[in-house]
């Protein structure tokens, strides 16, 4: 991990990486190897010990059921009513008593706030109209403070079969709400608050070092 955030910073300073987010993985053993863990049980567990009213879980379970995928996260990628989009931008990181103002930390993680703003109202502009940013607000979890902005924005629902392309350079019509999911799913996904930016870049560095 340290041998991949020294690795990071050097990117950062020659300047072929702008940011890029990489975790720390801990594993974990179970005394009573013979009773597997339930995901589920899990996942149940550490809702309850997290009283935080502002969070998402995500389940999701292989066809064999040997392994899980299990998330919580603050963060709404998305919610889409007909043609109306709502996302949000949660990016810089604070412990609560780390909170002060006008210093070097706070300048850096507003800046990375912002990159992840922009980036997103870059991917609703391209498609919708009406984009609109709110404030900077603060989102206050139990361990930790994020930067929050709401972002929404309007697209035009297609009775048609004309084409509107994408970010990948495919065709994909917005008939209904789950074709705009779609579109924002595949191309808000990941944002550089979990990615990196450039993008590509980024995700190339965490798949070789993770």
């Amino acid at each position: 991990y340290t041998d991949t955030v020294n690795t990071a910073i050097s990117k950062f300073r020659n300047g072929s990486l702008d940011k890029v987010v990489i975790s720390l993985r801990s594993t974990l053993s179970f005394k009573d190897s013979g009773c597997p863990m339930d995901p589920i049980d899990w996942l149940i567990t550490v809702v309850e010990a997290v009283p935080d009213t502002k969070r998402y879980t995500i389940y999701i379970e292989p066809p064999r059921g040997e392994s899980a995928f299990v998330c919580i996260t603050p963060e709404r990628l998305c919610r889409v009513r007909g043609g109306h989009i709502e996302t949000e931008a949660v990016a810089g990181t604070w412990k609560p008593s780390e909170i002060t103002t006008n210093d070097e930390a706070d300048l850096k993680r507003t800046t990375e706030h912002s990159t992840v703003t922009k980036y997103i109202r870059e991917i609703l502009t391209r498609r919708a109209h009406d984009v609109h940013v709110s404030g900077v607000n603060l989102l206050r979890l139990k361990e930790l403070v994020h930067c929050k902005q709401m972002l929404e924005a309007t697209v035009d629902l297609s009775d048609q079969q004309e084409t509107l392309s994408t970010t990948d350079d495919d065709e994909m019509p917005l008939h209904n709400g789950h074709d705009v999911v779609e579109w924002l799913v595949r191309d808000l996904h990941p944002t550089p608050a979990v990615g990196g930016k450039p993008l590509k870049d980024g995700m190339t560095f965490i798949r070789a070092r993770e």
